[in-house]
């Protein structure tokens, strides 16, 4: 057995789940001293400045993300912040969330049902780029999930590179830990882990290729048909977004298709 320590508190793990532990701190913005046998904050000395939230809002934010201890401004932009994310919500969105970063446009259908961990952990909400700012554009009817996935777009600015594929690690090792750890650190943020989408399933699917190699003239597209691709050059090249090996090219523009099936 195993044992580490949050603040006062000690947790006592056989290897199987202090593996899987080491793992999963880094999607829910903490770390591990190993040789302190401690868990601790990893965003402490992060600053991230969020516009377009509501008071209550952004009081859940702040509450959700205070195991962190990443430091979030919402007034006016702080000249020390690292990340800016713009929030706004539009009725003619035809998905659930849009993320735009220079000039780039990321429609995204977060998971509605239970899947593999990969899917489940961050709602497949990724953040393909770290540039600021970030605008965050969200359907006013899923306007009740935005602390949610800012929780996760603000732990990925600082903590993407760290994560490791979750493979191994089943879903009900996962949830034994969500209910036994991170329900003590931080109770507000585990009930996030927990609250899992029920009602995307009438969205439509994401497109796995850019726009301009349908078949289908702009004219003849089906009113729910969604294209991730539809302001890009034809000349453009697709490549797969892997939210496992956070690497960006500066060289070549490329689109980027969060969707695209794995080989």
């Amino acid at each position: 057995m195993n044992i580490l320590f949050w603040e006062k508190t000690k947790f006592t793990l056989p290897t199987e789940e202090i593996k899987a532990l080491q793992i999963l701190l880094p999607y829910w913005g903490l770390k591990s001293v190993l040789d302190q046998s401690k868990i601790v904050p990893a965003l402490t000395d992060c600053k991230v400045d969020v516009r377009g939230l509501n008071s209550s809002s952004f009081r859940d934010l702040n509450k959700t993300l205070r195991h962190t201890e990443v430091s979030l401004c919402t007034t006016t932009k702080s000249i020390s912040s690292e990340v800016e994310f713009l929030i706004s919500y539009e009725e003619t969105l035809s998905y659930p969330i849009s993320l735009t970063v220079m000039n780039m446009t990321y429609n995204l259908k977060p998971c509605g049902r239970y899947g593999d961990l990969k899917q489940v952990i961050h709602e497949q909400i990724w953040l393909p780029a770290v540039l600021s700012p970030i605008i965050v554009r969200i359907h006013p009817r899923l306007k009740e999930y935005t602390v949610q996935w800012l929780n996760y777009l603000i732990i990925q600015s600082f903590h993407r590179k760290t994560f490791q594929p979750l493979d191994e690690i089943s879903f009900s090792i996962y949830r034994k830990i969500v209910d036994r750890i991170l329900m003590t650190i931080n109770p507000d943020f585990a009930k996030l882990q927990l609250n899992h989408l029920s009602t995307l399933n009438e969205w439509p699917d994401l497109p796995k290729m850019p726009s301009h190699l349908n078949e289908t003239s702009p004219n003849q597209t089906k009113k729910d048909s969604l294209s991730t691709f539809s302001n890009q050059q034809k000349n453009q090249e697709t490549t797969t977004f892997n939210p496992f090996k956070f690497q960006t090219k500066t060289n070549e523009a490329k689109i980027i298709n969060p969707f695209q099936n794995k080989h």
